[in-house]
C-alpha cells in the first residue's frame, strides 16, 4: 500500500470546516432506525441496511423512485435523528451525493445483500431481511 503524502493529507485537512464525523454505537443505532424509517414511510423494501462508523451501506428496492434519490432521504432522516435522539449537533453529517447501483436480478440483489451485511469487517448496527432475526440490535456473531 502506498504511503500517504503527508503535505497532501494536511492541505485536505485544512479545508474542512468540522472534523469528520465518527459515529458511535448510539448514534448507528439511531441512523440505523432511521433509515428504516424512511423505507417504512416511502414503502420501500429494505433488504439490508449496515450503519458503520463512517458510512452506511443500504440495498433497497422501491418501485417508485430512482435510486439516486434514496440516500438524499436516508440522510436528512438520519440527520434529524441524530440530532434529536443522539445530542448530535453539527453542521455537516455526511459527504455530498453517494454511491447508487441498479440491480437487476435476484442473484445481483443477494450479492449486495451478503456485502452490505458480511463484507464489511466487524458488524455494527446492521439490519437484513436474511437475518433470522431480522433487526439485529448490533449484530454480533
Amino acid at each position: 500500500m502506498r504511503k500517504a503524502d503527508e503535505r497532501l493529507v494536511n492541505f485536505w485537512d485544512g479545508q474542512l470546516k468540522e472534523r469528520p464525523l465518527v459515529l458511535d454505537e448510539q448514534q448507528r443505532l439511531v441512523a440505523l432506525e432511521a433509515v428504516l424509517g424512511v423505507c417504512r414511510y416511502r414503502g420501500w423494501n429494505a433488504h439490508a441496511v449496515h450503519v458503520r462508523s463512517t458510512h452506511v451501506h443500504t440495498v433497497v428496492a422501491a418501485a417508485d423512485v430512482k435510486p439516486e434519490k434514496m440516500p438524499t432521504d436516508f440522510k436528512s432522516y438520519a440527520s434529524r435523528a441524530l440530532r434529536s435522539k443522539a445530542n448530535c449537533e453539527r453542521r455537516r453529517y455526511w459527504t455530498d451525493h453517494g454511491s447508487t447501483r441498479y440491480l437487476w436480478n435476484e442473484v445481483s440483489v443477494k450479492a449486495a445483500v451478503d456485502y452490505v451485511v458480511n463484507g464489511q469487517g466487524v458488524k455494527m448496527a446492521c439490519f437484513s431481511w436474511a437475518c433470522p432475526v431480522g433487526f439485529c440490535v448490533t449484530c454480533r456473531e
